[in-house]
């Protein structure tokens, strides 16, 4: 195993960073403490996916720019070498390709998609939601899977989604860190024991009740894996998405 020191150089997929465009930070000074928290933890790349679910959070593609700029030079008071990419949230709808066509949500690197889905939806429209990104030349990526009544059942069908073209994303709060429902930690640790998960993120949206805490699930990965998985997840998969296209 790796010297313990802690570690750096990490890539969180999943943040809500930028203010006043969901139910992340509320103005400059949150999204701040957050920033500081996450290069605290270790993170040095964060794709500000903001949520993209117009019945709840609605704001044109310009402000989200705008946000994105702003905080980008915010980085620069906090560390030359913090990064802030963009990126969404993606609520699954049938208007999903269209509003990734249009500029209405935005892709991570390299044609991934976080896609978000309503708590219970069954799990054949899940594949589906695999099948359409796919054939639209994406490349899903379920956000916080273990959240999913239908995979909390039966974690086993993760399989099904990879095999159908997809990629699982687990916060890593759910895996150790800050409290996380049982149903969420329980379908955590029993994907991370089937080696099914591929990317993690911090989902954090504020500094205190949904914090960018990293470093405790990364010591549990190398307690409780093998190497080679912990390594696989904390930098071989997410240099799959990050690396330039």
């Amino acid at each position: 195993m790796r010297d313990r020191e802690p570690l750096t150089g990490l890539i969180d997929f999943h943040a809500h960073i930028l203010p006043g465009l969901d139910d992340g930070p509320k103005d400059m000074a949150e999204t701040e403490a957050l920033l500081r928290q996450a290069y605290g933890e270790g993170i040095r790349v964060i794709f500000a996916t903001s949520h993209y679910r117009p019945q709840l959070w609605r704001h044109p593609p310009e402000r989200y720019w705008q946000q994105l700029e702003a905080v980008q030079a915010l980085t620069k008071q906090i560390s030359l070498d913090l990064q802030i990419l963009p990126g969404s949230e993606i609520f699954y709808s049938g208007e999903l390709i269209h509003a990734l066509a249009d500029g209405s949500c935005r892709p991570l690197r390299n044609r991934f998609v976080l896609l978000e889905f309503a708590p219970d939806l069954p799990f054949p429209q899940m594949l589906r939601a695999m099948d359409i990104l796919t054939a639209n030349r994406y490349r899903p990526l379920v956000a916080h899977v273990e959240r999913y009544a239908c995979i909390q059942a039966r974690p086993a069908l993760v399989r099904q989604l990879k095999d159908a073209g997809g990629w699982v994303q687990v916060n890593t709060g759910s895996i150790a860190g800050p409290p996380a429902p049982p149903p969420e930690r329980m379908t955590a640790r029993r994907l991370l024991r089937g080696a099914l998960i591929d990317i993690l993120g911090t989902d954090c949206h504020h500094a205190v009740q949904r914090p960018a805490s990293y470093q405790a699930c990364a010591d549990y990965l190398l307690r409780h894996c093998s190497e080679d998985y912990a390594w696989k997840l904390l930098v071989d998969d997410p240099g799959v998405i990050f690396r330039e296209p």
